[in-house]
């Protein structure tokens, strides 16, 4: 077949779409045909040849859980596993006597003042399980709990830890279904009370009221590692997929994505598939310390992601566009670093325009799979396509590496990930043994997960990017990014989760 024979029938089925989505009444990109616009552009110019990974179904849960991309290509895989994979073994193999030696130093847990308590909440990510949209259960257990409080009320929250009950624990340890409540007065930050399944504890109920504390901060833990955390992985794999099949590797939008989407592909299959996951929780491995089969555990991803149908705690996941709304200097601390996110990525993109057939084939393909992400039309908006890029970067770069610095830095002799007690009950009468809370094996799997998994451990840092950017305006950018980042970290008051030079680029722990 001759070019000309071949364009010739191009037009044609391009003239046959373009009636097609006229009568549906779509858009066609700039009204005009062009073997670019088509998609014909030579497939060397994209990553893997435009035969890498794309998202599909989640395998299990595929309509409560984000799209997954389970395909990847070989040499993705073995760059993971030559950067990342090796410190996971190496790590197992060597840290576990430091482990051990911490496990030995205590048995069960320490007290936790209600000052400590209420900073855990405030200061750490533990923050982010902060609400302040309330439901009808919780209307009969504030009257109560605000009964005993004689200071004037500022601001009421809670925190609720209903994911618990799809847990099953193994034989021996115990989970339980708890809400914090909390209020701001006049003299400061008040810890109310604590609900475990329908009985509620206050401060003046003693050692019934210590239990219920480690019960919500157990919630609390499980709710970041496994239900609001996994929102800085999952639903960003389909946009790092589908930049990679979209985007021309010379293109500055992918040029600027790229960089954070390294690694975490391969990463996040591990998470969710791999027989060695912390989240499988095969006890035969020394680091695995969740508290039952990984049936139950499962089950509070899709609480995060799909939300809890009449629980206001737990609505639908929606993509994002600026930094979620998160309670606590934690917030505060989160929220300082989106401005210098949001400048550099609409200087880069600002002569990029969201018509670009590239882009718009891009924000289609991904609003298709991550709800709240917009498509080509949306992406009109002034500002809308630096403002969607932004968080993404934000959520893979920053919030990922403040929530992993944070809870590695946990108290673990507190914070319990496992109980051996059973929680309280309303009017009977309890002495609270914080020696039988925990065993020194709970203790060592805990601090094995610690290093392994909670802590940040970069491979590739942000301020190290390299976006081989062309135009001397982007390249400028990459600096005054970096400058914009000192000057948070400088002029930031309150505690510091961590320095403006070590945050990660991308997903990769």
């Amino acid at each position: 077949m001759s070019a000309d024979a071949a364009l010739g029938r191009a037009k044609a089925a391009s003239d046959r779409i373009s009636q097609i989505q006229t009568l549906r009444g779509d858009s066609v990109p700039d009204g005009t045909f062009d073997l670019e616009t088509m998609g014909l552009s030579d497939r060397g110019d994209f990553a893997f040849e435009r035969r890498g990974p794309w998202p599909q179904p989640a395998p299990r849960y595929p309509e409560h859980m984000a799209p997954a991309v389970t395909k990847l290509p070989i040499e993705m895989r073995l760059k993971w596993a030559r950067h990342v994979g090796t410190r996971y073994v190496r790590d197992y193999a060597t840290y576990w006597p430091t482990a051990l030696a911490w496990a030995m130093g205590a048995r069960g847990y320490r007290p936790v003042s209600n000052g400590e308590f209420l900073a855990l909440f405030d200061e750490t990510v533990l923050a982010k399980t902060r609400t302040e949209t309330f439901d009808r259960d919780d209307d009969a257990r504030l009257a109560t709990l605000l009964s005993r409080v004689p200071f004037e009320r500022v601001r009421l929250w809670k925190a609720d830890f209903g994911i618990m009950r799809g847990v099953r624990p193994f034989e021996g340890l115990h989970t339980s279904a708890t809400v914090v409540y909390g209020c701001d007065t006049s003299v400061g930050p008040t810890l109310l009370g604590i609900a475990v399944e329908d009985a509620v504890f206050g401060p003046d109920d003693g050692d019934a009221f210590e239990l219920a504390k480690y019960f919500a901060l157990q919630g609390a833990a499980y709710h970041i590692l496994l239900t609001s955390h996994p929102l800085s992985h999952f639903p960003q794999d389909a946009i790092n997929a589908i930049t990679l099949g979209t985007l021309p590797l010379a293109h500055p939008l992918h040029r600027l994505l790229a960089p954070h989407g390294e690694f975490a592909l391969r990463q996040n299959a591990a998470v969710l598939y791999s027989p060695r996951s912390i989240v499988q929780n095969d006890q035969r491995l020394a680091y695995t310390v969740l508290t039952g089969p990984t049936e139950g555990i499962r089950t509070l991803n899709p609480s995060g992601y799909a939300g809890i149908r009449g629980n206001r705690a737990y609505p639908a996941y929606r993509y994002p566009l600026g930094p979620r709304r998160i309670a606590g200097s934690f917030g505060r601390f989160v929220d300082a670093y989106f401005p210098p996110v949001l400048e550099f990525v609409e200087t880069v993109l600002e002569s990029v325009s969201p018509t670009d057939p590239h882009v718009a084939r891009w924000a289609n393909s991904i609003a298709g799979f991550i709800p709240g992400f917009p498509d080509s039309v949306a992406m009109r908006k002034p500002g809308m396509l630096a403002r969607a890029v932004a968080s993404y970067v934000f959520d893979v770069a920053i919030v990922h590496t403040i929530d992993h610095a944070s809870f590695g830095k946990l108290p673990l002799d507190a914070v319990p990930l496992r109980i051996r007690v059973p929680a309280p009950r309303a009017g009977e009468t309890l002495h609270l043994d914080r020696r039988l809370l925990a065993t020194r094996e709970d203790r060592f799997r805990a601090e094995m997960a610690r290093r392994m998994f909670f802590e940040p451990r970069p491979v590739a840092m942000l301020h190290e990017v390299d976006y081989r950017f062309d135009e001397p305006e982007q390249t400028a950018a990459v600096l005054a990014f970096h400058d914009a980042l000192r000057e948070v970290d400088a002029s930031f008051r309150g505690p510091k989760v961590l320095r403006w030079n070590e945050f990660a680029s991308s997903i990769q722990f």
